[in-house]
This record gives C-alpha cells, structure tokens and sequence, in this order.
C-alpha cells in the first residue's frame, strides 16, 4: 500500500485535484498496479480501493473522464477485477470487498457521467459490470455501496435508451421501488434519480401501475412534512417522476380512475406550512423571485394539464373534484401584516396555484356533466369576471360562455346581471384582447335567438361591440359580428344598433377595409436579394370576417324598413353592393346565392346600383357558369357505377344536394335580374354589345340547364332580339 501511495503522492502531490487533467502516462502508471490476480488478499483488495478511489477523484474533473478511458483499457480491468472478487453476480457481499466495490461504483458513475462513448462501451463490450450494480442493490447491508451503484446507474441510463430497457429487463424498477419508499434518506435521493432516468420511455414504464404512483405519492407526502419544498430535492424528483408518469396514458388512465385527483387536491390544499418554512430561512439567504416554496403551484399545474384533457376531463366530475376546486379558488388569501420580501413570495406561491386550479375549472367547463355542478354557484364565477387579475377575468368569462348552454342556465346567469358585468370588465381591459374575445364569446352564448329571445343590447354593450369591430384581431372582429347576428334576431334592435352606431363599422368589415393579424401571414416573404420567391404562391386572404360582415349587412338590406334614417337606408344599400359582388365571387354556393339574393333586392329599388358598377355583366355570366358545377357533380355521382354505399360518397352527395338547392336559386336571382335590365333599352343594348345573346344560348343548351332556366333564358333571348 505505501508503494501505491508513493506513486500517487508523486503524480498528484502539486496539482489542483478540482481542475487538473491527468496525461496518458499518470493514467498507466496508476492502472498497470491495479492487481487482477483471481485470488486475492485484504491488502491487495484494499490496493485496487485505492487505486480507484484515486481514479473516481480524478474522474470528478471532466477532461479525466474522456482520457482514463482513452489512456487504459479501464473498464476491462473493473469487470476482471469484479468476475474475480465474485466469478457470478452475487449479492452476498463480503465486507473486506465493500470499501473497493464502493469505488468502483463511485468511478463507473464518474466516467459515464454526460458520455455516451463510454456507456456504449459498457453496454456491448462489457456487460456483466452492469449484472454485478444490479445485485449490489440487492443487499441490504451496506448502504454506501447501494448509494453509489444508483447515482452509478442513474450515469449509465441518462437520455440513453438501450441502457434504460437493459436495466429495466435486469428487473431494476422493484428494486428502485424498494428503496424510495424505506426510510433512508442516503440512498432514497439516487434511487429517485436514478428511477427518472430509466422510466423515460412507455417500454420501462410497461409494469408500473397505480400502487407504485402510491407510493410515490406518499414518500412525496411524507417528506413536504419533514422537509417542506424549499431545497427539498428528493420531493422535487418525486414531482419530477409523477410527471413523467403522467405522460403514459394506460397508467395515467388507471391512476385517475383510482381516484388520484382527490390525493393531488390533498397536496395543494396542505401548503401553507411549505410556505411558512420560508420564514426560517436567514435574510441574508439570497431566494429566487420566481421560486416556488410550496408543492402547489407544480401539482396545480398538473391538475391544469390532467384537465386539458378531452379523454381525462370526466374524471373531475366524481368524488366531489369540482366543489373541492372552487373551494380552493375562493378560500381567503393569506393576509400578512408585514410588507417583506417573504411574506410577498408566499403571496406569489399561492396566487400561483389559484391561477392553475382556477384555469383548470375553465377547461373542466367544457364537459356537460361538470357545467351543471358548477351552474349550482354561478356567483362565484361572476365575482371571478369582476377580478384585477386578467387571466382569473379570461377563465371566467369561459366559465361563464360555457355554462351558458341551456335557457335555464342562461336565466340563472342573466338574473345575476352577468352580461353587464362582463361589458364592464371589458372596457376596463380594452387592450388585452383575450378579455374581449372570451368576454364577447360568453355574450353571444348568453344571447343566442333560442336560449335568450328578444335580448336587447345595452348602448355600453354596443360599445364594446363597435370598438372590437375596429380591432385588427379576426377571431374577435368575427366574434363582434356574431354579437350583432343574435341581436338582429329581434327586429325591434334593428333601430337600437342604427343608433349605437354599428352599421358603419360593420360596412368597413364588409368592404375589406379593417385589417385582421392573419392578413400579415399573407404578406410575401423576401429572399436576401430583395426578391419574391417565384416558386411560394402568395396565400389567398381569409375573407371569413368579409363573407360573414356582407351576410350580416344582406340583413339589414332585407329589413331597410325597421332602419330610422333614409340615410341610414341608403347607406346600407349603396355599400352593400360591392361585398355582394365579393359574395359572388366566392368559391361557395351557399355565399354566391347569398350575394345574387342582394343585388336581386337591390336591383328592384334601382337599377343604378348594379349597372353603375364596371364589370358586372361579365361578373354575372361567370358566376352562373361556374352555378352548373353542382348539377354537374349530381349527374356523375347519380351515375349507376358509383358505389352508393360508401360512406364517402355519401357524404359528398349529401353536399352536392345541398349546393344545388343554393346553385338553383342563384340562377333564379341572377336570369331575373338580367331578364328585367333586358326590359331597359340602354341596359339590353349594353348585354347585346358584350355578347350576352350567344352566352345565354351557351348556356340553354347545356345538359344541366333545368327546363325553368331554359325557360327564364328564352324569356331574355325573346326581349332582346325583339
């Protein structure tokens, strides 16, 4: 033994042992005296502990963990030096071998630390080292050597994935089991480590089932207790594993229906004392702003995920989950009489897992079974919309939309003056436009026609309305104009919305004239030498806000008469015209029926709004060339070689039959109107001119032409060649 210390003492005796990197020739010198005779005495035992104690400490620098392995054939020597103490894995461990067996787990663990060179190499080449760690943790008599044969296999299993199957084939998940659940707090840290680390595939996860998240859940339990959360790394590596846990659906599936939300409510709603610990900690201690002091805000977010979940959703609606959640939200926050950075931290921790649970009620306000738990206090989430905190305002307001699905709910929530609360939060948050668009999508959902008839909008309201009509935003222009769709349902809110001053912005949505943050998706990308790529096509602009804006104005064309103001009549009609041409132009039948039925309406006021616009001759020929696609389609789908029965087909027909209905009554708005400009000598002398004549003969005698449409043409084709 002194001749070994000799050697090191020469090698080492001047080095800094934190940062220096040994040669290739220390590396040898110190290897080639490690002794790898099958039997071997206590002191040549206690030589190679010494050996590789040194090696482990030089292993601690990482230029040493790259040039042991490159200078000596390392890993050879251990599994000799391991085949020798032991020629079958055991876990009968003798006691002159620990010290030895101990430094050889703690040097593995060092060179395999961020390698995955060296992991590889162990892995093909020698692999009875990792039979002999297995059985270490199969003794229960030396705890140092249990300790560092995890921290040595939780090296071994990091972010690689063969070496997480090989163990966990080798039977290590029990084992891990095992040891995180018996008190003792040396072993249980790596033993959680090194669990992480191999259950980080569904392979390795295949034999974990709820009694195992149990138990977890119960060390995890015991130890906030003990230790609280501030610098509690075995609590954070449990969270750490539940989560990993929660990412396999099987297990996160059975451990739900075991009841486990009821245990995470547990964890949130004891964390006042995590808290508190803070106050034992020096002043001087400097702590993070943004860390958490409690297992709340982590396993509040957790159960925000668990609930984002469309699969996992109706899990919340058992065991009383719902009355529990509005229970924490509501709870009196804590109130401190001192103004400390601690008692502001505590404050924050909390505030943080509200949030979480709070936007948890608002995804678990999706499910129809949980809505008519939480319809039973709908105060609860009114005085939620009267909040400072926008994001308790934003999940209100989607509370609230989402309750809003049944006249009976939509009563109890009216009766509570609901919509004038929300219009109220609304103008104090003009500018965050999340507030405006849940705010505006409850509103339509407590106004619909069926649910809330005859609503009549408050001037506040319209105001809301009218200010995000002009916010270049498109999910909340398109949910203005839904607002406006409900209440023009009423025909006495026609005048009310005349003089709330709606109908103007509503043209300039119309019209295009509004722009919406999806339009600068459409903007082209240039190249480095300023040029368009040529082989991109530009993206046609989403026209849903105009299509739906134009609809909307067609109403108000319909109903001119409920309007007050002749103005206001002639307003509506002149810049009407062009969004109803746009509607022709559409790639739908539904809209180009839509658009033809307002220039029918308006061509029987005045011939002017049509004809006084270029181009619309031509617009009206292509729009009712493109009508006879429909009845194309109908006669080849109707075709006896289709297969009728196919789901398919059946969907498309069904589509089909739908767009001639649209395409037939397009043709109808379109002949008639041309059949009365036929009736004035400027105007049919103007068809004439632009071929209209040979166009409608064209069109008589195609196959899909109806026997009306041949009939409405040869009406035309009489009066203009009279």
């Amino acid at each position: 033994m002194e001749q070994i210390e000799q050697i090191v003492n020469s090698i080492c005796s001047d080095k800094d042992q934190n940062s220096h990197v040994y040669n290739k020739e220390d590396v040898e010198k110190l290897t080639k005296e490690i002794i790898l005779s099958k039997e071997m005495s206590d002191q040549q035992v206690n030589v190679n502990a010494f050996i590789f104690k040194t090696l482990a400490d030089w292993g601690r620098v990482e230029g040493n963990r790259v040039v042991i392995p490159e200078s000596s054939n390392i890993f050879s020597i251990i599994e000799t030096v391991l085949n020798n103490l032991y020629p079958t894995p055991t876990s009968n461990i003798n006691d002159r071998d620990v010290y030895c067996l101990e430094m050889i787990a703690r040097l593995l663990g060092n060179l395999t630390f961020e390698l995955e060179d060296a992991r590889k190499d162990i892995f093909v080449n020698h692999k009875s080292i990792i039979l002999h760690c297995i059985e270490f943790l199969k003794q229960s008599k030396f705890n140092n050597l249990k300790k560092n044969t995890f921290a040595t296999l939780a090296n071994f299993s990091s972010d690689t994935d063969y070496m997480q199957v090989e163990l966990y084939n080798l039977g290590i998940i029990p084992l891990l089991m095992e040891n995180i659940t018996k008190d003792n707090p040396v072993v249980q840290v790596w033993a959680i480590k090194c669990f992480n680390n191999i259950v980080d595939s569904k392979i390795t996860q295949t034999n974990i089932h709820f009694k195992d998240v149990q138990k977890l859940y119960i060390e995890l339990k015991k130890t906030l207790k003990e230790e609280g959360w501030i610098d509690n790394d075995f609590a954070d590596d449990i969270v750490t594993a539940l989560s990993k846990l929660a990412l396999n659906k099987d297990l996160e599936k059975e451990t739900l229906e075991q009841g486990f939300l009821n245990d995470l409510l547990d964890l949130v709603e004891n964390t006042e004392d995590q808290r508190n610990m803070v106050d034992d900690m020096d002043d001087e201690e400097e702590i993070d702003k943004d860390q958490d002091l409690s297992v709340g805000p982590i396993t509040s977010e957790l159960i925000k995920k668990i609930s984002d979940n469309d699969e996992h959703r109706h899990f919340f609606s058992k065991n009383n989950i719902i009355q529990r959640m509005i229970s924490i939200i509501t709870k009196q926050p804590p109130v401190y009489q001192e103004v400390s950075k601690k008692n502001s931290l505590k404050l924050a921790d909390y505030s943080k897992t509200v949030r979480n649970i709070t936007k948890a009620l608002a995804y678990c306000s999706l499910d129809d079974d949980i809505i008519e738990q939480m319809i039973k206090t709908p105060q609860v989430f009114i005085d939620l919309v009267k909040s400072d905190s926008t994001e308790n305002v934003t999940d209100a307001e989607m509370i609230i939309g989402n309750l809003a699905i049944s006249a009976q709910n939509c009563k109890a929530l009216n009766e509570l003056n609901v919509i004038d609360t929300i219009s109220d939060v609304m103008k104090r948050f003009p500018n965050f436009q999340p507030i405006q668009h849940y705010g505006l999508s409850a509103i339509k959902n407590l106004t619909i026609p069926s649910i809330n008839k005859d609503y009549v909008p408050s001037q506040a309201l319209l105001e809301d309305v009218v200010f995000n009509m002009k916010v270049h935003n498109q999910v909340i222009q398109f949910a203005s104009i839904t607002l406006i769709k409900n209440f023009i349902s009423c025909q006495s809110n026609y005048k009310i919305l005349e003089q709330g001053q709606v109908i103007q912005p509503l043209i300039n949505l119309a019209q295009g004239k509004v722009p919406a943050s999806m339009d600068e998706e459409d903007e082209p990308k240039i190249t480095e030498e300023g040029q368009e790529p040529q082989e991109e096509k530009k993206k046609e602009k989403d026209k849903r806000v105009i299509y739906e804006s134009t609809r909307l104005l067609l109403r108000f064309v319909e109903n001119a008469n409920l309007l007050e103001s002749d103005e206001t009549k002639e307003l509506v009609r002149r810049e009407s015209v062009e969004p109803f041409f746009d509607l022709l132009l559409s790639p739908h039948p539904v809209l180009q029926n839509e658009g033809a039925l307002g220039l029918s309406i308006l061509v029987k006021i005045d011939n002017n709004y049509i004809v006084s616009k270029p181009n619309w001759l031509a617009t009206f020929i292509s729009c009712l060339k493109v009508s006879f696609v429909p009845f194309q389609q109908f006669i080849r789908e109707s075709d006896p070689s289709v297969n009728k029965s196919d789901p398919q087909h059946q969907k498309l027909f069904q589509i089909i039959q739908q767009n001639l209905i649209f395409s037939n009554d397009l043709q109808n708005h379109l002949f008639n109107i041309i059949y009365q400009f036929s009736l004035v000598e400027s105007i049919g002398k103007y068809m004439k001119d632009n071929n209209i004549i040979q166009e409608l003969k064209d069109m008589k005698n195609r196959q899909e032409a109806s026997p009306n449409v041949k009939t409405i043409i040869q009406k035309i084709l009489v009066q203009l060649t009279i």
